[in-house]
């Protein structure tokens, strides 16, 4: 055993650990290739079982990283529910270049003396745990180096916090550097703790750009252009079950464009670039805007709404530089411009909109035709274009249907293509539910804009605040990227949006050729079309970034739905949408029964008993990498019967609770956001129950439960014929695993797994006695 030290370089760090506030331990697991894993094991003969006495009560994680280095401080409390001492051993998997000498652990108050396994000697304290335990979650952690400690005396009824720090230089892969938390490790486990939560600060002397988690949990604020703060919360019901992981990259360009890319050996590729602007100042003059708010102040909007949507306005006004242009249009009956034309930011131009506002009040029709027409041909002078060098916007807020004026909506989205010489950026509020989604959602589509809708007990002024704070500071107008050098295709999104200081555009596709690549991306400042080119690799083989295959499919899937919804029910635009959703188990509440339609066919239902039908229904805890949520199992045909009528039914109404409800969860869906799809459910929407998952992604494959296993998707439905069976942990399994190191991600889903490897299908059943 080798003592732990903490070395004189690290006490300073230590003590600035100290000082920061503790809100950490999993959004940490987001950003280090940090392998990291609580594994309590008994030091005699006899395995830890779910009934053991200690268990993990929280699991509190602070990290700093500055220029690349990290320092890691792990709380974990320890509690012993038994009535005599107990012993447990603590194993923590570590990156590849963690420092030794960085290490210390302490229990209680105590300085513990600590094993430093390296590579070799960890993979058999893995294969042993694993075999004894009959455990495959530490496979995720094959070879990978460990440290090891003993952890004695945790008291009776009492508790003991195991601390544990040390430093670690981050990775770099696709000009990014790389922090990862290993949760899975805990997932899998008996032992993931009952808290978790994670506190990162990344700090840097060199900007930084594209900060980026995949994982829904982890919240990512950038705060400057040189420091970044990443937090989550979580408790054992909802961690995820996949590894955290955080990726930002460093640049002294005024934008930054990172690649990153996978690809299976045979298959084409998956492509994810991430584009963001400087936020700090740059010797450029700030581009001016040209933003007109136009509000519906129909009679519907009377009470909370109306006030509401006046302090909308206000901070909307408060939000104008002195270069932009700016005019308020309330409409009800007709429209009555705040000015005659855009006018000037001036203090007393300003001045006069904040008295107009006091004076709005909700009452008449909802002209939606006659606010439009003075919206968009207001930016446009006689030559059909605005100013020059400044960007068109307008916010357009309404409550209701066109109940005045032009009416028909086909004619409102022509009149509007035509009137929009301009080019302007059109920004769509939906407020309740008695609106047309297909109006104002086309609207924004083909303007490039974008859409949201306000609910009955959401916060108008907040949600327009946000648009706001981002519209303030246009960083690059027209996007526009090019790739050379490698043949792409199906590039989501297919028109880029602006890009904004503070944000972020992915553009995510598929690649078949392979090689060195120029990123061209253009677009204008100020009027002034520039260019910026990027050297990329697209590599021929990369398995390292599992989940941007599952990012695009994502996308494609949400632009696929939203072209039913809005263009109305195509055979082939279906078929993809039920091909992608199966080929990447992606759960939603249209594609849901779909899910379980897979698993009927890799069960081959339709050749067993019906008794056998019910071992259809997934059972056990979610697995590791679970794309979304489960459906109710299969044998019952009317389970997922609502999922299945929202998708063959998508786009019949345009007006209602349910057409705004799936109207924001497409929108959500492409921006896989997961917590706020969650609120826009529709009252007695069952179709995502919380129960255990029924897809997973692990390996670069997706997995379906089929009983108590997890199979493979690319197995045939007849793949019990040609099974070749294999016993979990035996010698002929760790001999698999160690010539095809990939497969650690799938042999940590369990001991009952069904792959497709080639034209060979291998079952992993449990060993004889278990």
């Amino acid at each position: 055993m080798c003592r732990a030290v903490r070395p004189a370089l690290a006490e300073e760090m230590w003590d600035m650990m100290r000082q920061s506030v503790c809100v950490a331990a999993l959004t940490l697991a987001s950003i280090f290739p940090l392998d990291l894993r609580a594994q309590l094991t008994r030091t005699d003969s006899q395995p830890v079982r779910q009934h053991d006495l200690v268990r993990a009560t929280s699991l509190r994680i602070r990290a700093t990283v500055h220029d690349g280095v990290a320092t890691t401080e792990i709380d974990e409390v320890l509690r012993n529910d038994g009535a005599a001492d107990a012993e447990a051993v603590w194993l923590l998997p570590l990156p590849a270049n963690a420092a030794a000498d960085g290490f210390t652990m302490t229990v209680g108050d105590k300085e513990m003396q600590g094993e430093v396994l390296d590579a070799q000697r960890a993979r058999a304290v893995y294969e042993e745990i694993v075999r004894r335990r009959r455990d495959p979650g530490l496979l995720e952690y094959y070879g990978d180096a460990c440290l090891r400690a003993r952890v004695f005396p945790i008291p009776p009824r009492g508790e003991v916090v195991v601390k544990v720090r040390f430093r670690h230089v981050l990775p770099q892969h696709g000009g990014m550097h790389e922090w990862r938390f290993p949760l899975r490790a805990f997932v899998a486990s008996g032992r993931q703790p009952e808290r978790v939560s994670v506190d990162l600060q990344i700090t840097s002397t060199s900007p930084l750009r594209n900060v980026l988690s995949p994982m829904q949990a982890c919240q990512v604020i950038l705060q400057s252009d040189r420091k970044a703060h990443l937090s989550a919360e979580m408790t054992t019901a909802n961690l995820p079950t996949r590894d955290l992981q955080v990726l930002y990259s460093l640049s002294q360009a005024e934008f930054g464009l990172n690649a990153l890319t996978y690809r299976r050996p045979g298959e084409d590729g998956y492509f994810m670039l991430m584009l963001s602007p400087r936020r700090e100042a740059t010797d450029k003059p700030a581009m001016a805007r040209s933003v007109q708010f136009v509000l519906d102040t129909s009679g519907s909007m009377a009470g909370r709404k109306i006030e509401q949507a006046k302090n909308a306005v206000r901070f909307f006004v408060r939000s104008l530089a002195p270069q932009d242009r700016f005019n308020v249009i309330p409409f009800a009956t007709e429209a009555e411009p705040f000015f005659s034309a855009p006018t000037a930011a001036t203090a007393e131009a300003l001045a006069t909109a904040m008295q107009k506002i006091d004076n709005l009040q909700a009452r008449g029709g909802t002209n939606i035709d006659d606010a439009l027409r003075r919206a968009l041909s207001a930016h446009a002078d006689a030559n059909g274009t605005t100013a020059a060098g400044m960007l068109p916007i307008v916010v357009f807020l309404t409550d209701g249907e066109p109940t005045v004026g032009q009416t028909d909506r086909d004619k409102l989205l022509a009149a509007a293509r035509d009137l929009n010489q301009a080019k302007a950026r059109l920004f769509v509020f939906g407020v309740g539910d008695t609106l047309d989604t297909k109006l104002l959602d086309r609207l924004a589509d083909e303007n490039d804009g974008a859409r949201d809708y306000v609910r009955e007990d959401e916060d108008i002024e907040l949600k327009t605040s946000d648009l706001f704070a981002k519209l303030s500071h246009p960083a690059l107008t027209d996007l526009a990227v090019q790739i050379d050098g490698v043949e792409t295709r199906d590039v989501q999104p297919q028109r880029l949006p602006d890009l904004f200081v503070g944000s972020q555009v992915l553009v995510l596709g598929r690649y078949s050729s392979s090689g060195k690549a120029s990123i061209r991306l253009r677009g204008a400042l100020n009027g002034v079309v520039q260019e910026f080119v990027y050297a990329a690799d697209f590599a021929a083989d990369d398995r390292r970034d599992d989940f941007v295959p599952t990012l695009w499919a994502q996308r494609k899937v949400a632009q696929l739905l939203d072209a039913i919804r809005l263009n109305g029910q195509r055979p082939e635009l279906l078929d993809e949408v039920r091909r992608l959703a199966k080929e990447f188990g992606i759960v939603t509440p249209f594609t849901s029964h779909l899910i379980v339609e897979e698993g009927m066919r890799l069960g081959a239902v339709g050749n067993l008993p019906t008794g056998a039908r019910r071992d259809f229904r997934p059972s056990g805890s979610a697995g590791p990498g679970s794309v979304g949520p489960s459906t109710p199992g299969p044998q019952d045909r009317n389970a997922p019967a609502d999922a299945r009528q929202r998708l063959v039914q998508l786009g019949a109404k345009a007006s209602g609770s349910e057409a705004v409800a799936d109207s924001l969860e497409i929108k959500n869906i492409a921006a896989n956001d997961a917590p706020r799809r969650a609120e826009t459910k529709r009252q007695g929407d069952a179709t995502t129950p919380a129960s255990p998952a029924v897809a997973t992604r692990a390996g670069g494959r997706t997995f379906y439960r089929v009983g108590d296993r997890w199979v493979d998707q690319a197995c045939s439905a007849e793949w019990e014929k040609r099974a070749v069976r294999i016993e979990a942990f035996s010698t002929e399994y760790f001999e698999l695993l160690a010539k095809a190191p990939d497969l650690k991600a799938v042999f940590a889903l369990g001991n009952r797994i069904v792959l497709a490897i080639g034209e060979r299908v291998i079952e992993v059943v449990p060993p004889a006695g278990g």
